[in-house]
């Protein structure tokens, strides 16, 4: 019969955790933090049209292939999880429904790679400017406030897929180290490389009609924009 009408999760957006384990429940959507950044950057690139937030999304892109890669080279199988639904087919409770290796995780990978290129993003490029409200000293605060949050909740994701058996501690560790290389690699090339070409893309036919910018250069866009929106307001009645 082989392997025709046999059913597969996708492994990114499936998570499992045994009934009754509150932890393992809130763990269990922890896991997917993933997939809501995925999204969110999707929202974030239609609503912004940020060069930079490409650049993020198109390196998780490249990362996730680079995990694929990953796996099938080691093909270091994941631990095998009691009760996951085999006994319905006849099969060992202890048989894995999953099609895919487990060396390195592929949630660690991309929340460390993701923690590591908005840490940089955050420490190097971003230029808020101190308020009535916040000093420069609050904002270092700030700055290290999230890049402390960022990295909690990656050691969180890879914790949760430790818990829920899903990978070993050993592909949750590696994990954690190739995403944090390769998102620093990532942010290098877009620092070094890649930024120094937003302004001429900007220029673009493509992008003028895609409304593609570069806000990077900015101190403080989002006060710039409050205020353009504010004056453009004021105009008709001006005149």
């Amino acid at each position: 019969m082989g392997d025709a009408g046999m059913l597969v999760p996708v492994g990114f957006t499936f998570v499992e955790y045994e009934k009754g384990d509150t932890l393992g429940k809130l763990l269990g959507y922890i896991s997917l933090l993933p997939v809501f950044i995925g999204f969110g950057l999707g929202v974030l690139i239609l609503a912004r049209r940020e060069l930079g937030t490409i650049v993020l999304l198109c390196g998780l892109i490249l990362d996730e292939r680079l995990n694929a890669v990953l796996k099938a080279a080691i093909q270091e199988p994941r631990p095998a999880r009691p009760g996951d639904g085999a006994e319905a087919n006849g099969a060992d409770p202890t048989h894995k429904v999953w099609g895919e290796h487990g060396m390195p995780s592929s949630h660690t990978q991309f929340m460390f790679f993701f923690a590591s290129y908005l840490a940089l993003w955050v420490c190097f490029r971003l230029r808020p400017r101190p308020t009535a409200y916040v000093g420069e000293r609050g904002l270092v605060v700030l700055q290290g406030a999230v890049v402390v949050g960022v990295f909690a909740l990656a050691g969180l994701v890879g914790y949760s897929r430790v818990y829920l058996v899903y990978h070993t501690p050993a592909q949750v560790l590696v994990g954690c180290f190739v995403g944090t290389v390769s998102g620093t690699g990532w942010y290098a090339l877009m620092a070094t490389v890649l930024a120094p070409w937003f302004g001429a893309v900007e220029e673009w036919g493509i992008s003028r009609l895609l409304l593609l910018r570069d806000s990077s250069p900015l101190d403080d866009v989002f006060l710039l924009e409050y205020n353009a929106t504010r004056a453009a307001k004021r105009k008709p009645k001006e005149q």
